[in-house]
C-alpha cells in the first residue's frame, strides 16, 4: 500500500530483493510463515498464491518440480503456467488446485486463487433483464465444480465417452456452422475440459482417449483458423493437435493431423512444404487403409498443379480417385471434417484442374463436387462456385465470370464471407487480362471483395 496515496503499488518483480530480506528477517524473529506470506502480499503487492512460493524461497521450476512429483512425472506443467496461475492470467485444473493444498498445506482461502464453489443463488437471475448467457456461464463452472468432486482423481469412462462423442459431433457440424461464433466458442469450453481431465495421472486408455479429443478439436480450431486468414494460429494449433495424435499412436489420427497442416501449407503459398506433409500422411496411412490416403495424393495434386507440374498433378489425382473407393472409413462416418468426403474429392480435383488451365475437366470436377456436398454446406460450395467463375474467365466469357462470382459472393449470409472465400475471389479478378479489368462487372466485383 501506497502510504501518500493509499492505493495499492504496483506488484515487485518476482525476483525483487525485499522478499529474500523479508525471509531473512522472518527466520532473525521467529515470524510464522502465514505472517510471512502476509508481510510479502502487503510489501510486495504479489498475489498470495505467489506470495506462497516466495516465502519459501522457491523458483518457479521448483514448484513445477514439486507439482510433479504430486500429480505425476507425467503432467505437463512449465514454470510458464505457475506464472499465469499466480497473476490471474489462468486458473489451475481442479487436480493441479489439490497438489497446491497439498505442497502449501493450506486450502482455497491459503492461496485465493480465483476457483470458488458458485453459490446458489449466483445461478437465480437478479431481474427480468438478467442475461441468460451469464446464468449458464455460472451453471456451466457449477457443474465443472461438481464433476471434479465427483470424479476425484479418476474420471469416468462415461465422461470419456462423452467427449469422444463430442468431438465427432463438433466434426460434423463444422461442415455448417463453421462460422458462427457459437460453434469456435463450444469448440474451445470443450477442449478446455478435455485438457483439465488430461491434466491429472490417469490409466493409459483414457489419457489416449483424451488426446484423440484433443487431437481432433484442436485441428478443428485450426481449419477456422485458416478460414479466417489467422495462419499463424493454425499452426500453432496444428502443433497442439500433433502433439496430442502422436501421443495416441494412432496412425490415422495422425495423418489428419498432417493433412490439415499440409492444407495449412497450401493455402500459405507453401506447396513444398505441403507436399512434404501430404507425403507423409500417405506414408502413416499405407499399412491403415483410410480415406486420408485418397486426401493426401490429392493435396500433392494441388500443390504440383500449383508449381505447373501437370503430369506430377494428373498422375497423384488417379492415385487419389484410385484410392477413394477402396478406403472403408467414409461412408459410416458421414458428412464430416475428420475425413475425406467425395465432394471434397472432386473439389481438390476441381482446384488441381482450374491451376493446370483445363477448364474442361475442371467443370466436369466442379458438377460432380456441387452434387455431393452435403445439405447445408456453404463453405466449400462457395469455393468450388468460385472456381466455376474462374475456368469461365480463363476460357473467355470474362463478364459471365465475374457476374458469376459476385452472385456467389452476395448469396451468402451477411455475416460470412470468411478471408478464404474472399481470396478464392480474389483469384477470379486476377485471372482477368489486365486491359480488361475496367469492365464494369470486375470493377464491381473488386468492389464486393473489398467490402465497399
Amino acid at each position: 500500500m501506497n502510504t501518500l496515496t493509499g492505493q495499492m503499488s504496483m506488484p515487485h518483480s518476482p525476483r525483487c530483493r525485499c522478499t529474500a530480506a523479508l525471509r531473512a528477517q522472518a527466520t532473525t524473529d521467529g515470524w510464522p510463515l502465514t505472517a510471512l506470506v502476509d508481510t510479502i502480499i502487503q510489501r510486495c503487492g504479489h498475489s498470495r498464491l505467489r506470495a506462497q512460493r516466495l516465502a519459501r524461497g522457491w523458483t518457479s521450476s521448483d514448484l513445477v518440480g514439486r507439482l510433479r512429483q504430486v500429480l505425476g512425472a507425467g503432467s505437463r506443467l512449465a514454470a510458464t503456467t505457475v506464472s499465469r496461475w499466480e497473476t490471474g492470467k489462468e486458473r489451475p485444473s481442479p487436480a493441479s488446485l489439490q497438489a497446491l493444498f497439498t505442497i502449501y498445506d493450506t486450502d482455497l482461502a491459503g492461496i485465493d486463487c480465483d476457483i470458488r464453489p458458485i453459490a446458489a443463488t449466483s445461478l437465480t437471475p437478479a431481474g427480468p433483464t438478467a442475461d441468460n448467457a451469464d446464468v449458464l456461464a455460472a451453471a456451466d463452472e457449477l457443474r465443472r465444480n461438481v464433476d471434479a468432486t465427483l470424479s476425484a482423481t479418476t474420471v469416468s469412462d462415461a465422461t470419456i465417452d462423452h467427449l469422444l462423442q463430442v468431438a465427432d459431433q463438433h466434426g460434423r457440424l463444422y461442415k455448417t456452422d463453421n462460422h458462427r461464433p457459437v460453434f469456435l466458442a463450444d469448440l474451445f469450453a470443450d477442449l478446455e475440459e478435455a485438457w483439465r481431465l488430461a491434466d491429472r495421472k490417469l490409466p493409459t486408455g483414457q489419457r489416449r482417449d483424451l488426446c484423440v479429443v484433443i487431437a481432433k478439436l484442436a485441428g478443428l480450431v485450426s481449419m477456422v483458423a485458416v478460414n479466417q486468414g489467422r495462419y499463424r494460429q493454425a499452426r500453432q494449433w496444428l502443433h497442439t493437435a500433433r502433439l496430442a495424435a502422436d501421443e495416441t499412436a494412432q496412425p490415422v489420427l495422425r495423418a489428419w493431423v498432417a493433412t490439415r497442416a499440409a492444407v495449412t501449407a497450401l493455402h500459405l503459398g507453401d506447396p513444398v512444404t505441403a507436399t512434404t506433409v501430404a507425403a507423409e500422411a500417405e506414408m502413416l496411412t499405407r499399412r491403415h487403409p483410410s480415406r486420408l490416403s485418397a486426401m493426401a495424393w490429392a493435396i500433392m495434386a494441388r500443390t504440383a498443379a500449383v508449381t505447373g507440374d501437370a503430369d506430377t498433378a494428373r498422375h497423384a489425382l488417379q492415385q487419389a480417385q484410385h484410392t477413394f473407393p477402396a478406403c472403408p472409413d467414409g461412408p459410416e462416418m458421414g458428412n464430416t471434417a475428420n475425413t475425406f468426403t467425395l465432394g471434397q474429392l472432386h473439389f481438390y480435383a476441381s482446384d488441381a484442374y482450374t491451376n493446370l488451365g483445363d477448364t474442361r475437366a475442371a467443370m466436369q470436377a466442379q458438377d460432380q463436387a456441387l452434387a455431393a456436398f452435403g445439405p447445408g454446406e456453404m463453405l466449400d460450395p462457395a469455393l468450388v462456385q468460385l472456381d466455376r467463375a474462374r475456368c469461365m474467365v480463363v476460357a473467355g466469357d470474362i463478364g459471365g465470370g465475374v457476374t458469376h462470382a459476385q452472385t456467389v459472393l452476395l448469396d451468402l449470409p451477411a455475416d460470412y464471407r470468411p478471408a478464404i472465400i474472399l481470396r478464392r475471389a480474389a483469384t477470379v479478378v486476377a485471372s482477368v487480362p489486365a486491359q480488361r479489368r475496367t469492365v464494369t462487372a470486375a470493377r464491381d466485383l473488386h468492389a464486393v471483395i473489398a467490402g465497399r
